[in-house]
């Protein structure tokens, strides 16, 4: 009895080469794509993230600015009435109100007044100034997060790519070695 042996033809193997080559490359491709898409989308949250921030530090801005004019509205205010009191204390004495020392006693709380309210402005000056800063640096952070992203990206999909025609190169290579 006979025994037969069956061989695959080279050219079921070479189509069959071809075609894993094939699909190889799509998933080197579908690979690189996939990871592209994920640096994409955390350089979109990384901005969306500084611009989170950004609008944070410029609600504190805000909050700042507003806290310091009525700070220094009521640093006025109270001036006011430390200046109605002395004119009074000293319109009561028989003291000329505005002039001499009962002037001088005004101006220097005119004075003191105008310091405090100052100094106030300057402190929010100061603090807004820092939120600036803060807000520069976040904003940069966020662009260069997503820059550096957006080029893994790009190199994600560049080697994807690369990949693939390195499947097709290898299943062609092997198609040839196989029909020789």
């Amino acid at each position: 009895m006979r025994y037969s042996t069956w061989s695959t033809p080279k050219y079921v193997l070479a189509a069959l080469a071809l075609v894993s080559a094939g699909i190889s490359a799509y998933g080197a491709i579908k690979q690189g794509n996939e990871q592209s898409d994920a640096y994409a989308s955390e350089a979109e949250a990384r901005l969306a993230q500084a611009e989170n921030e950004y609008y944070i530090k410029q609600k504190q801005i805000d909050a700042k600015k507003d806290e310091a004019s009525v700070q220094a509205g009521r640093i006025h205010e109270r001036a006011r009435s430390i200046r109605s009191g002395q004119r009074a204390q000293s319109a009561g004495s028989g003291v000329v109100v505005d002039t001499g020392s009962a002037q001088h006693l005004v101006d220097q709380t005119n004075q003191l007044a105008e310091r405090d309210a100052l100094a106030v402005a300057y402190s929010a000056n100061n603090f807004v100034d820092a939120r600036q800063h803060e807000q520069y640096l976040i904003n940069q952070g966020g662009i260069n997060s997503a820059n550096a992203n957006a080029k893994k990206a790009e190199a994600a999909m560049i080697g994807g790519y690369t990949q693939a025609a390195g499947a097709v190169i290898q299943g062609g290579a092997n198609v040839y070695a196989e029909l020789g």
